[in-house]
């Protein structure tokens, strides 16, 4: 009998435990929300950037290889303000204006 206590006991401490720390990851998202904004604000011109990248690198490297040729240079424009342009030196990025598009 002491021991099906024991381990009710011990299983409502593991529940209060989980509950204690799902608050506390909750605070801690909370609070770092705002910061979190800030930054993906900050790095969003990265991430496309970044995905123009990926996106030449698709078209450039999985094209089938009947159709395959070194490109002497491709260019890229992703969401109309970054242009990826590929030449015999790599990716370079730069933004564009809107209105030259």
């Amino acid at each position: 009998m002491g021991l099906i206590w024991l381990i009710w006991w011990s299983h409502i401490g593991v529940c209060l435990n989980l509950i204690q720390l799902c608050r506390s990851i909750f605070d801690f998202f909370n609070c770092s929300m705002g910061m979190l904004q800030i930054i993906l604000q900050r790095v969003y011109i990265n991430q496309v950037n970044s995905l123009g990248v990926i996106l030449n690198l698709l078209f450039v490297y999985v094209a089938p290889p009947w159709k395959k040729s070194k490109p002497s240079r491709k260019t890229l424009k992703v969401g109309g303000i970054i242009e990826m342009k590929y030449n015999s030196r790599g990716f370079h990025g730069r933004q564009v204006n809107r209105w030259q598009i």
